[in-house]
């Protein structure tokens, strides 16, 4: 399961704890399977789902439970949109990431719980009353066409991370915290305003400072700076990961300041410039072609930095100038890469 889980950060937006550590398992790795399949129909069997959670070595029943668990709580999570009209009214809209969430299971009616009581109430997981469950068979979901470009054509702002890693992981505030983090992977620094912080974390509202401490981000702390083996290589999430408390100020809190911030700080990541994405891909492809640049003349193509570290497109010449530069930032999707081959001036 060497995969790379690639989202829009606005995903991160959200507060996930209400997943729990399965459920975040089992919905990040979908993502693997629905990036690049906009407004299209995609199925997951039981035992793909399974592989997901295969550590936990669930029965099917249990592994539908779960998958109606996520469901349910993947539908209590919505973008909020708001639209100013001509007439200076608003329009106030709430949307959901997924078109559809289907269930197949095969069930029978049966007269064993025609017993229950006319004022009983299904939990959100459990199916109607005098049908009998037999086996669940797959799930079939759709990316809302309003998100699709969540999991779809990610380019400049995305958040990538090893899927066999995150499920590695234990515990779903280490697993939120991950994955916030991971979005700064590079510069090794995070500040979070306390409130923002409290509810992407999904943080009990009656715990004291200290139960964070105890209870959350010091076993967090722990176990994304634990060196683990995966796929015969060490590796760290978060070398020399730290946190501080800090006050409106945004100095270390003194006793009897109240917390105002969080600031996370980490031996920062090096990526490769090599790393392999739409970019490397596209300059690869065209390696060998020359593209009409107006004024400029015909050069090709190569990938390289700027002065300030950003990633950005090479234009060189047949003499080997290369004096000409643009940001990759102007090329999103690979549509807009698209419209760039259509400078190649030879096949």
């Amino acid at each position: 399961m060497n995969e790379i889980v690639k989202y829009h950060n606005k995903l991160n937006s959200l507060s996930f704890g209400s997943l729990g550590e399965l459920g975040q398992n089992l919905f990040f790795s979908m993502l693997t399977k629905l990036k690049d399949k906009a407004d299209k129909e995609v199925i997951f069997t039981a035992d793909e789902l399974n592989s997901f959670v295969k550590e936990r070595n669930l029965t099917n029943k249990e592994l539908f439970i779960e998958c109606n668990k996520l469901k349910y709580n993947i539908f209590k999570m919505d973008f909020k949109s708001i639209k100013k009209n001509d007439d200076n009214s608003l329009d106030i809209g709430y949307h959901n990431i997924f078109k559809s969430f289907f269930l197949r299971v095969t069930a029978t009616e049966s007269e064993q719980y025609a017993h229950l009581p006319s004022s009983y109430v299904p939990k959100e997981w459990e199916l109607p009353q005098n049908v009998k469950f037999i086996k669940f068979k797959f799930l079939k979901v759709q990316i809302n066409p309003e998100f699709a470009y969540l999991v779809n054509e990610l380019t400049a702002n995305f958040t990538r991370f090893e899927l066999a890693e995150f499920i590695a992981i234990s515990g779903k505030y280490t697993k939120t915290l991950y994955r916030l983090l991971k979005q700064y992977r590079q510069t090794g620094k995070r500040i979070f305003e306390w409130q923002e912080f409290a509810e992407l974390m999904d943080i009990p509202a009656d715990y004291r400072q200290t139960d964070i401490d105890q209870f959350i981000l010091k076993p967090a702390l722990k176990e994304l700076t634990k060196e683990r083996t995966l796929f015969d290589q060490a590796r760290i999430p978060f070398e020399n990961l730290t946190y501080t408390k800090l006050n409106k100020n945004k100095k270390k809190c003194n006793k009897g300041d109240r917390v105002r911030h969080i600031l996370f700080e980490w031996k920062p990541e090096v990526i490769e410039i090599d790393c392999r994405d739409i970019y490397s891909d596209f300059v690869e492809e065209h390696k060998d072609k020359w593209f009409d640049c107006g004024i400029f003349g015909k050069r090709k193509l190569l990938l390289g930095k700027n002065p300030e570290g950003e990633r950005i497109f090479i234009f060189e010449d047949s003499e080997g100038n290369r004096n000409l530069s643009e940001s990759i930032e102007k090329y999103k999707t690979k549509t807009d890469l698209k419209q760039l081959a259509k400078n190649i001036i030879d096949a």
